[in-house]
């Protein structure tokens, strides 16, 4: 901490605002997509803007991404949700002159403690919910075993913002009050995200960019991909990103007989002229918010199924 205390990104501002956020670059999921570029617009504007993240083996404890500072510095040990709270907490206290005010992505362990925090010291907070359903934070929160305490810390933020109808009627059945509710969907630069020129129309290109995780219907995506191969054989489906389920996925691939028609492209930083290679976009998630991906390829003219 000391170490990283010497680069002293900022002094104590009103527009200093810390971002809390479970994982970050360089994972490419929505929710860290929405940090980054949140982070880089309001940077432009002038706010002073630090990010902090979850520790992680192998990645430098702090560096500086797209001119934004960047601490990897919460981790859990032994009682982990105990210890995840606290290690969120001492950073927030060694960082306290350096921000006025937090922003939460996600309703997790970090958020407890950054209210709790942020109203001892009159700060304001606000957190912002990814996801609704299996896919969602609820869903995720449910699994903890500090769940009502996670709860009633979150109701005692300055408000919630919900990135659709469907989060936001969430976050009301768990009985947020509607006037703490701030609606606000996910933008995109539609100068980054713009149609492509396809040269190929002789196959169809299919693609999905997201995690590879439950909840996200790649197993689906895969079979429907064996169907396709006897009425459709001169497709390609392209698949970017990671997560635990890559080895099964593989295996799925195999199995059907379409390795030739698949690949799996791995986690990519820049993702539009992933889409422009592409003529259809897929999502075949059981749950989402207002996902960047489809957002993203939309704009640049796919369609998406």
């Amino acid at each position: 901490m000391a170490d990283a205390a010497k680069h002293s990104p900022h002094t104590m501002h009103k527009h200093n605002l810390l971002f809390i956020i479970g994982c970050y670059h360089p994972d490419i999921g929505g929710t860290e997509r929405a940090c980054c570029t949140l982070a880089a617009e309001l940077r432009a504007l002038g706010y002073g803007i630090t990010i902090v993240t979850a520790y992680r083996e192998g990645l430098p404890p702090y560096e500086v991404i797209q001119g934004i500072p960047v601490y990897r510095y919460i981790k859990g040990w032994h009682l982990f949700e105990a210890t995840y709270m606290l290690s969120v907490l001492s950073f927030l206290i060694a960082r306290r002159r350096s921000f006025s005010g937090v922003l939460c992505f996600g309703l997790y362990l970090f958020t407890a403690p950054a209210v709790l925090f942020c109203r001892c010291t009159g700060r304001r907070i606000f957190f912002r919910l990814s996801s609704a359903r299996e896919t969602g934070d609820f869903y995720r929160l449910a699994k903890l075993k500090l769940r009502p305490f996670i709860l009633w810390c979150a109701k005692k933020a300055h408000g919630a913002i919900a990135i659709s109808r469907e989060v936001k009627a969430e976050l009301m059945q768990h009985g947020f009050p509607q006037n703490k509710i701030h609606t606000i969907s996910n933008g995109i630069d539609t100068d980054i995200f713009s149609p492509g020129q396809h040269n190929d129309r002789a196959v169809t290109t299919v693609c999905y960019a997201g995690r590879l995780t439950q909840g996200k219907g790649l197993e689906t995506l895969i079979r429907a991909a064996g169907r396709l191969k006897a009425a459709a054989p001169a497709f390609k489906l392209l698949i970017a990103g990671d997560g635990e389920l890559l080895p099964m996925l593989h295996a799925e691939v195999a199995a059907a007989g379409i390795g030739q028609q698949v690949t799996f492209a791995g986690r990519l930083d820049d993702v539009a002229p992933f889409y422009r290679q592409s003529h259809i976009f897929v999502l075949p998630s059981r749950s989402e918010g207002m996902p960047m991906s489809l957002l993203e390829a939309m704009s640049c003219g796919l369609a998406a199924v």
